[in-house]
């Protein structure tokens, strides 16, 4: 199909943009009556819908963006007015947008674990409505810097499968791989969990712990990295930079526990968490700090 802007409706305040979608799918069906047009927005706010059905009669199918709302996406769009076929074109675990935060703003991430349980449960909601949606695509399927190295993506940057990557082909095939990804659960600082907003001093001495609940704890591969938390944080999945790692005192006294120092410079940081598995496998997680 013809897919014709992606969330055109984010920041924006002139409705007349959605002529110049209906200019540019009006156009397309005239030279390609083989395939349908598309629009995609964020969610299914009414007034956007209302808006696209209004003035861009030449969209034959709605493309909705949506991660911790869409329970109630097919249903906002009934209420919104559109009766044809969708496409939930993005979809996975919770937005950087929808965490919770620490006391001085930093989103709080899940773990690849947590991410898995939350895709598995959200897939049957796409699935369901048969009569009306026409599939979907799990977002990220690559890597990207967006809020964090990680939040998003079904891989890391050196090409390594997450636990959603194994879930995937089992939601769409019935079969799990071969070789399955880590679980890991309780990543934690001091003995407190990243919604403890936990502040230390500069140089202090420190601890992280975590469970490897899948996995071999003899044949996994542990890597911490610690970099400064994001300042170049944008909207709607615009290019941003990932921070440059800082270098950090560390004793790894046990596979699955950290005891390092602080950076002397103050700020917000995360400490980040790999645990690669068997084959290509990997498991992730981060813990936001603030160094005062």
């Amino acid at each position: 199909m013809w897919a014709i802007g992606n969330e055109v409706e984010l920041e924006a305040t002139n409705p007349r943009v959605w002529d110049v979608i209906e200019t540019i799918a009006a156009h397309a069906k005239k030279v390609d009556r083989n395939h349908p047009t598309m629009t995609v927005i964020a969610q299914a706010p009414r007034y956007v819908i209302k808006d696209i059905i209004k003035r861009c009669p030449s969209i034959d199918i709605l493309g909705t963006n949506t991660y911790g709302g869409i329970s109630i996406v097919a249903d906002d769009l009934l209420k919104g007015g559109w009766k044809g076929p969708y496409i939930v074109t993005e979809w996975g675990n919770d937005g950087n947008w929808e965490a919770p935060k620490t006391d001085w703003g930093a989103e709080i991430e899940p773990t690849s674990t947590e991410k898995a349980v939350q895709r598995s449960a959200r897939y049957s909601l796409i699935t369901g409505d048969r009569q009306r949606s026409l599939g979907s695509y799990a977002f990220h399927w690559g890597w990207k810097q967006e809020t964090t190295p990680t939040w998003f993506n079904l891989f890391t940057r050196d090409g390594r499968q997450t636990e959603s990557v194994g879930l995937l082909q089992f939601l769409w095939t019935g079969f799990f791989p071969k070789e399955m990804a880590p679980r890991i659960a309780n990543l934690e600082m001091n003995g407190v969990g990243p919604a403890a907003s936990l502040r230390v001093k500069s140089g202090a001495k420190l601890s992280a712990d975590f469970q490897l609940t899948r996995g071999d704890l003899s044949e996994v591969e542990v890597r911490w990295e610690m970099i400064p938390e994001s300042t170049d944080k944008r909207v709607g999945g615009d290019f941003e930079e990932k921070p440059d790692p800082v270098a950090f005192e560390m004793d790894k006294r046990s596979p699955t526990h950290l005891d390092l120092i602080a950076p002397e410079a103050t700020g917000a940081y995360r400490l980040f968490l790999y645990v690669k598995g068997e084959g290509n496998t990997v498991a992730t997680a981060n813990f936001p700090f603030y160094v005062e």
